[in-house]
Formats: structure tokens, sequence, C-alpha cells
């Protein structure tokens, strides 16, 4: 028992070590380099409005909260996504509602530790499943290596690329998983209730995060219990004293529960496995009156977006459909899913567009990757511990077969992500379980093969390769989280302005010059290659191309950019003015007016008439006392208008704003022929333009010379 503990002691201190490294590089991604782990996020507040409305003993939440991904039932509108992150919330809000809108990187951030326990527990239990139970101090640095390399080597890492709700609810399934995986084989080796309601607990926590992984583990316990049955009619059939069993019985019961007391565990598994479904409906019916399935015509953009209802048209109703699978597929296992750029971090999305087969229609194809390319090592060990599974000859380990229904069952919680109408990065995170659970028993083999062979070369040369793989697997992730945080997912302009200096400040260092980099004129009317910075005139304006769209980063008032600090403390229930643009009869407006939950920003744009009908954005929002500052964008490449508080969008419209022409700061359009403002209130408070910033373009300009 002594030896035990000392063996159990050094594994944790290794695992914990690596899984330390993790999740400092971990934060330091979730945390855009800042360290602060309480920010806001465009798309973070969905947890917190659900969780106040739970404490307020309802499920709808505003509209303004969910725009266009709410669902509107009756008059009420609700989110589709789990509950387990609002009701993580829900004991901080109860408290106070200051830190509304500011949680999701700190529970990313938990959810990330969770996912490092996940996966130095497998570790351990994967190895006691190959009788493996003692742990020399290599072998601990090993666990560390190990919890580094998954943590960080799949999309997990990518996840903390931004605290999207999307991105939340992934990372959160896939540790919960983990962990329940971990509970089921560990109560498959020595059954006990407490293992059991464990499993049944995170098994729930991983479904009211996201259904598609949750239903893994749920799928894993039911097969143990099915196993069960088998079990039962075996011997039932047979006589008592028969205690042999061969063919495909056996195969089924060495996958089964090893309970050497005859116990049966069927009920208790089938009520461990029914307790998350039931949860799921719960939630579901609670909120759309059915049990399971979600009614996507009633989501807001579907009222909003004809190509959306187009969509949903061609998947029967559903955001699922199984002619998408081919598509998402091929796109999944392709190795060649990377492209690779000329300045830092040199790993970026592929270059190519996604082929669509069968004439599958999607809802996005995003800038994506594929679980060959970005999780290699993961892959090839895990093609060798799925093989090892299913023959446990090649395993030289008959217990192997306990890891076959968590195995089965993450397969299945995968597979659920193929029949999904939207393709991106994040996506590959439904893997993490599988690829997981499946790599680290190839790795256990790849060291038992070691240790067994007299001629150790090859199987060192298998390994190292296998570490190189893991190498480049984390820094793909790191690359791709990176330039998707600060290039690809329309982040704040500073953000991006931030990271191009940082690529040619690399590139200046490397004696590399200023690659992908053009100053002319004029921009083209179409975008450049992907990971083009193109400068036009004397900066005035700076943009960056994704391969799809112009990204604007900065520039001057005759390019757009219009910073201001505003006092918004006058503001009253009346449209006033912050900026027009545009020449006299033709100007639109970014306007501002009070409401009882906080200020709402506004485009107005005159009508044949002259006078301003403005268009309100979704949200309101609450400012500091004082000065604001506050950048507005009138896009003319992209002909849209946005304006920020610092990370904070007030206003996006795309709806074409005439905006060629001066901007007046603090007025309204001017009306050919009238005195006065098109009828729009001048700013009432203390209002003036900042300085343009174009730091990121001066200095980008001197290194081009």
């Amino acid at each position: 028992m002594i030896g035990a503990s000392v063996d159990r002691r050094r594994f944790v201190t290794g695992a914990a070590v690596g899984a330390l490294a993790a999740f400092v590089l971990f934060g330091w991604l979730v945390t855009q380099g800042t360290g602060h782990l309480l920010a806001r996020e465009p798309l973070s507040n969905f947890y917190d409005a659900q969780a106040t409305a739970l404490l307020h003993g309802h499920w709808d939440v505003p509209r303004s909260v969910l725009g266009i991904d709410g669902f509107q039932v009756g008059s009420k509108f609700y989110m589709y996504f789990g509950i387990w992150p609002s009701l993580l919330r829900m004991p901080v809000l109860v408290v106070s509602d200051a830190w509304s809108g500011q949680l999701s990187v700190l529970s990313m951030s938990l959810a990330f530790a969770v996912l490092l326990v996940g996966v130095g527990s497998l570790w351990w239990r994967i190895r006691s499943v190959f009788g493996i139970w003692d742990c020399s101090w290599a072998d601990a640095a090993l666990a560390g290596v190990v919890v580094f390399a998954v943590g960080c080597g799949t999309t997990a890492l990518y996840l903390g690329s931004r605290a999207f709700v999307y991105h939340e609810a992934i990372l959160w399934a896939a540790a919960w998983a983990l962990v329940a995986y971990e509970r089921v084989i560990a109560f498959t080796q020595r059954p006990s209730r407490g293992r059991l309601v464990a499993a049944a607990l995170f098994t729930t926590l991983s479904m009211l995060s996201r259904v598609s992984i949750g239903v893994g583990p749920v799928v894993a316990l039911a097969l143990l219990g099915l196993i069960e049955i088998v079990r039962l009619v075996r011997r039932r059939r047979e006589a008592p004293a028969a205690e042999a069993t061969s063919g495909v019985a056996a195969r089924v019961e060495r996958a089964g529960v090893r309970d050497g007391t005859g116990r049966g565990w069927l009920v208790a598994l089938v009520v461990a496995a029914a307790i998350p479904v039931l949860a799921y409906a719960w939630m579901n019916v609670s909120r759309f009156g059915t049990p399971f399935g979600i009614p996507w015509g009633k989501q807001v953009i579907a009222g909003l977006s004809p190509a959306h209802r187009a969509m949903l048209d061609a998947n029967g109703g559903s955001l699922f459909g199984v002619k998408l699978v081919p598509t998402t597929l091929v796109q999944a296992v392709r190795p060649d899913a990377l492209g690779f750029s000329s300045v830092f971090p040199w790993v970026t999305f592929q270059r190519f567009v996604t082929p669509v087969f069968g004439g599958a229609v999607f809802n996005e194809i995003d800038f994506t990757s594929s679980v060959s390319a970005s999780m290699p090592a993961l892959v090839v060990l895990g093609l060798l511990g799925i093989v090892a599974v299913v023959w446990t000859r090649v395993a030289a380990c008959r217990d192997v077969a306990l890891l076959r229904a968590p195995l089965i069952g993450a397969a299945i919680g995968a597979a659920v992500s193929l029949a999904f109408t939207f393709i991106a990065a994040r996506y590959l995170g439904d893997w993490i379980p599988l690829l997981t659970i499946a790599g680290l028993a190839g790795l256990q083999v790849l060291l038992a093969r070691r240790r067994r062979s007299t001629r150790r070369w090859g199987w060192n040369v298998a390994l190292v390769s296998v570490a190189v793989l893991a190498v480049f697997g984390v820094w793909v992730n790191f690359a791709l989280g990176l330039d998707y945080q600060r290039l690809y997912s329309h982040p704040p302009s500073a953000l991006t302005a931030k990271m191009l200096s940082l690529q040619y400040r690399v590139s200046d260092v490397l004696g590399a010059g200023t690659p992908d980099l053009v100053h002319s004129a004029r921009l083209p009317g179409r975008p450049a290659a992907a990971g083009t910075t193109w400068i036009t005139g004397p900066c005035t304006a700076l943009y960056w191309s994704d391969g799809r769209t112009w990204v604007p980063v900065e520039g001057r008032p005759v390019g757009g950019w219009a910073p201001v600090r505003a006092d918004f403390g006058r503001v009253g229930r009346s449209w006033t003015a912050v900026a027009a643009f545009g020449h006299a009869g033709r100007q639109d407006v970014v306007g501002v007016r009070r409401e009882s939950s906080g200020l709402r920003f506004g485009l107005g744009r005159p009508d044949a008439k002259g006078v301003v009908v403005w268009i309100p954005s979704f949200s309101t929002v609450r400012l500091g006392a004082g000065p604001t500052e506050l950048d507005i964008l009138a896009d003319r490449v992209n002909r849209s208008l946005f304006a920020t508080v610092g990370d904070l969008y007030v206003l996006a419209f795309s709806p074409e704003p005439a905006t060629e022409g001066p901007v007046a700061v603090g007025r309204g359009p001017v009306a050919i022929g009238r005195s006065t403002d098109a009828g729009v209130a001048p700013f009432p408070g203390a209002i003036r333009a900042r300085p343009p910033q174009v730091a990121t373009c001066d200095r980008l300009l001197d290194w081009s010379r």
C-alpha cells in the first residue's frame, strides 16, 4: 500500500507539472496575452443571461442578448445551448450581477483545467488496464508530457482563441466527457456505486454542455448495460456449472463489468445511462415543449435570412442531415488541411476551398483544418489503439477490451458532428474524447512493445516520430488559435494591428523583410491572397486579406475611421447624433439614445424627404461615467459600419451606408434646404475627434522601405 501511494504521488506530481505548463499557455491565449480572467467578449453573455433568468424562475432571456441565435416561441426568446455553464455562473450572479458578461474567460479556464485532470486520470486508468500500477520518475515525467501534449496538441487549445459561447460549450462538454469515460473504465475494473454515480454525474454535465459530445459516455454506459443483458441471457440458457465462454460471447463479456461476486448491475447501469438523457429532455421540454427536437425554423436568423431558410429546407428543416456526411468526413480526415504563411506563426488555416459533395447545402463553411492535420500524433496513436482494442492480441493484454464501450461511445459522439451544417475548426473539438482514449491506448501499446522487444531501436524511432508529431500538433493548434483570435474571427481592429506588428517584427528580426505587404494608391476591388497586408496612400487605410474579404485594421478619417471621445452622461431618450458621414443630403449618422436598460446606439439614414429613419442595434450597453473612447468605422470597402468601445461592439451594420465624404463629429446629417440637421439633435455633452490610430501602419511603411 505504501509503495502504491508513492507511485500515485509521483504520477500526480508529473501530471501536475505538465498540466501547469499547458494551463499557462492556454491562459495566455484565452486572455489575449493580458492575464485578465474577467473580460468581455462578443457572444460571451448567453450563459450569464440564462443564469439570471433561472435565478428569476424562468427560462426565457432577452432577445437583445441572443440576437440571431435566439429562438422565438410565442412572445418569448430562448437559447438552445446547454445549461451547465449557466449553472456554474449562478452562485456568482446571485451575489452580484456586476460580473455579468465577463465570466466566459474564467469559465473556459476552469473547463480547460478539468480537461487536463481528465487527461491525466485517463492516462493513469489506461495504464492500469494494461496492469501497470508502478510509476518511476521517468514515468512521471512522461505523464507530464502526455497531459501537456493532449491539452495543447488538440483543438482544446484552439478553443481558447475566443471566449465565444460556442467554444465554451465544446470545451466544457469535452472536459466532462473525459472525466466520465475515466469513471466508466474504473467502474468496469472494480464496480461500485460511487464510481457509477460519478460516471452518471459527469456524463450529465457533458450532456448539459453539448449533447453531441455528451451522448458518447451515455452510449458507453448503455453498452455496458447491454452486455449485462447478454450475461443474464447466457446464464439462464447455460447450465449453472458452465464456466467457459467462447466466441462472440467471450469477446462481449471481456468488454463488460468485471465483478467477481456475480452481482448484477443491469438496473444501476440503465439508471446511470437514463439520468443524463432525462436531464437533457427536461431542459428541452422546459424551453421548446419537446424532449429532444429543436425548432430550427423558429430561430431568429431563419426569419431574417432567405439563405438560412433555404439551407433548412434543403436539410428537412434541421441543421443536421445525412447528405452532409461525405463532405464533412473528407474534410475531417484529409491530412493536407493546413496552410503555410511567410510570416509568424507560419502555419495557418487551409488555403483551399472545402469541396462539397452530393449537392449538400451548408449553413457555413468557415476557416478550418482537419483532425489528421491538427492532431497528427493522436491520430497515429489512435489508429494503433483502436486496432489493439479490437484485436487484443496486438496489445498482448485481454483487459484492453474494457476500452471498447468507451471507444464506441466516443466514436458515436464524434460522428454526430459529421452530420452538422457547419464546418469550422472548433467542431474538431468533438473528436477530442475519441482521439484521447484511442491515442493513450495506442501509446501504451507502443511502450509495452518497446519494453518487451530485444531490438528497441525501431520502437525508439517510432516514439521519437510520435514526439515530433506531438510537437507539431501543439504548434499547429497554438498557431491556428492565435491566427483566429487576432485575424480571422473579426476581432477588434486594435488586436489585429497588434498581430500584424508582431508578425513583421519577427520577420524583421529574422531578416525576412516584409513579405506579403503591398503599398499602393488604392485597394483592389477583390481581396488579395490570404495573409496579404495592404496599405493605401500615406496610411489612409490599412487592410488585411483573409482570402475572402478585406479586413479593416487602421486608417484616417478620409479612409472612414472616426475615433471620438465623448461623455454620454447627458444623453436623453431621443436620438442624438454622435457622427455623420458623407455629403449633405445623403449622409448616414451614428446616433445614441438612453433606455431603461442602458444606451442604445443606432444608424440613421435620411429618407426621400430628408427625415432620418433609425435602425437601432440589437442590444443596449452600459458605459462608465465620464469620457468614453468610441471608435467608429465607416468601412467603404465592405460597405459596413461599426462602432466599438474597447473590445465591445455597440453597433454593427452592413446596409451599404452612403459613407463617401467628410466626417462631422457631434452633429446629424445636413438636409439640403433646411437650417436644422434633419431633425436630429446634436450631441448634448462634450465630444471631440481623437487623433487617428495609424501607428502600426506607419511602422509597416518604415519596415517596407
